[in-house]
């Protein structure tokens, strides 16, 4: 499975309801992010202090999610990291891996509410 941004592996993960071994590169440093995503949060996550980037949307998405969204929401080996690659964008929240689970959980949630079989986030 490949994706656009870093938010699709939690989005995608519990929908399938299967593990997924991410592989990312931070794109200050170019160290190596690895996790496991399931649908009930993130295991084996290295380095332990990776985060994630959102931007707030000024609109709905639309044809150019990927443009407007997706190119604003990667993963990062560490804040600082984060931090330097935010310094001067508007509107980048920085999110530890676990909690970006969490909130790629709650948008699908959004979507498709969750049923009683379905896993709830940890972590």
């Amino acid at each position: 499975m490949y994706a656009w941004c870093a938010l699709d592996p939690f989005l995608i993960v519990p929908v399938i309801r299967r593990p997924a071994h991410v592989e990312s590169k931070d794109p200050v440093t170019g160290e190596a992010i690895t996790m496991t995503v399931t649908p009930q949060g993130i295991k084996d996550l290295f380095p332990s202090t990776a985060v994630v980037s959102f931007i707030a949307p000024k609109r709905p998405f639309d044809f150019d999610v990927i443009e407007s969204f997706c190119h604003y929401v990667l993963n990062f080996a560490s804040r600082e990291s984060a931090e330097r690659w935010a310094s001067g964008r508007d509107s980048i929240v920085l999110l530890p891996a676990a909690e970006a689970f969490k909130v790629g959980l709650h948008a699908w949630s959004n979507w498709h509410p969750p049923s009683n079989a379905e896993p709830q986030a940890t972590g």
